[in-house]
């Protein structure tokens, strides 16, 4: 006989976005709750246990967080979040963040070209970054930081990067126009965490990419002499659209990879 459901919280605002950590051991989600005498002015991250119990508070980050993903450690996440892009280092955002709450003015002038999405303002002076946090110790680090790289503006949550099967790894799309337009195509790069190297991996007219996705593991391969060689990771996105006016496909980035169809591009790792 298939249990009931069993809720998990219940308190806090709009609980949402849950994540199984790759352990299992814990489940991630963002809220807006008040939690030692603190009461959060903008989302934060939680984890919480399977079985239940109090959940943990493991942000507390003025500017909020928008969407995040687990590494495969388990120990650490990336998270995307809309920050201050002339300030360096989360002490430093929560200040700024918290001298613009206590603003008296309502209003606002921008020369902005994307400044609004749908039925809301993009957050005023500032700027979607990647990210990462340690779980346990709760230490932020903007891999965006000193850098003009930012996520799209449209606020399409994680679908937006994703993270390698080993951890080492995150791809993601961005802008690669001086001014960021809601109509600009993307490319798609991807970023080495212990070096904060980015390659470029689809930087092309003809295509609009979105939705990187990493493959799953897969088992060592033999290699021509017996000997066990690990089997390269590819990536999956969509493209098309850009100003060569193709159709939309998916896409596929590896090692001597060929088209899935027409619609297609092929990238050599």
């Amino acid at each position: 006989k298939q249990a009931p459901p069993r809720r998990l919280t219940l308190c806090g605002s709009k609980d949402g976005q849950p994540a199984w950590s790759p352990r299992g051991d814990r489940i991630a989600f963002v809220a807006k709750r008040e939690q030692e005498a603190s009461k959060d002015s903008a989302p934060q991250l939680y984890v919480i246990a399977p079985d239940g119990g109090e959940a943990r508070r493991v942000t507390a980050f003025a500017p909020g967080v928008s969407s995040f993903k687990w590494l495969p450690d388990g120990r650490r996440i990336v998270f995307a979040a809309w920050v201050w892009p002339d300030v360096k280092g989360a002490a430093a955002q929560n200040r700024r963040q918290k001298e613009f709450d206590a603003r008296k003015e309502i209003g606002y002038a921008t020369s902005a070209g994307f400044y609004r999405q749908w039925d809301h303002h993009i957050p005023q002076g500032r700027v979607l970054h990647l990210l990462l946090l340690d779980v346990e110790s709760g230490r932020i680090t903007d891999l965006f930081e000193g850098t003009a790289l930012e996520l799209p503006r449209d606020e399409a949550g994680n679908e937006v990067y994703d993270v390698h099967p080993r951890g080492g790894r995150i791809a993601f799309v961005h802008d690669p126009a001086a001014v960021p337009l809601s109509a600009s195509r993307l490319a798609l790069v991807e970023m080495d965490l212990r070096t904060r190297k980015v390659k470029p991996l689809v930087d092309d007219a003809a295509w609009d990419m979105a939705a990187p996705r990493y493959s799953p593991r897969r088992p060592a391969h033999r290699g021509g002499r017996g000997e066990c060689r690990p089997t390269p990771h590819r990536i999956g996105a969509v493209g098309g659209g850009g100003t060569g006016g193709q159709e939309t496909g998916l896409a596929r980035a590896g090692r001597g990879l060929g088209p899935l169809h027409q619609h297609t591009a092929a990238l050599g790792r």
